[in-house]
């Protein structure tokens, strides 16, 4: 019955291992398991890599340290951040995620350049941006790019 027990207890206590992270100069401290909360992401790779802390115990991350409170907060939490009225936010904040490789929850067919954005009928989001097509007759379409102030 005692076969195992220590290892598991020792398996448990490196999962609350506590990591310190420097992200564009702003320390960030949590623990191995809230950072390997999603599974292969940035940090699976950095943590379970060659990828080694500095002589101050931390690992380097240039990158800016408001999107990262982002990240840090969802991987803490589990939930995604809101997404802004402004659309430029929404890029960096979805690229932020995209470079951590974990997934942002945000149906993008939905994705907010301004408050006014999705009031407007007909108005639909691609890769693109906002656009509205606009029938001409029977076989033409005007397809209309959308830009919004922030």
């Amino acid at each position: 019955t005692g076969v195992g027990q220590p290892h598991q207890v020792e398996d448990q206590a490196a999962g609350h291992q506590k990591v310190k992270l420097n992200v564009g100069g702003r320390s960030f401290v949590t623990t191995r398991e809230t950072l390997l909360r999603e599974e292969d992401s940035f940090f699976t790779a950095m943590l379970n890599g060659p990828w080694l802390p500095d002589k101050d115990g931390e690992y380097f991350i240039d990158r800016s340290p408001e999107l990262f409170s982002l990240v840090f907060s969802y991987l803490r939490d589990g939930q995604a951040p809101e997404p802004s009225h402004q659309y430029q936010q929404n890029i960096a904040i979805r690229e932020e995620f995209n470079f951590y490789q974990l997934s942002i929850p945000w149906d993008l067919s939905f994705f907010p350049m301004t408050k006014r954005a999705p009031k407007l009928e007909g108005a639909e989001w691609t890769d693109e941006g906002w656009h509205v097509d606009v029938p001409l007759g029977r076989t033409s379409t005007l397809h209309i790019p959308l830009e919004f102030p922030n």
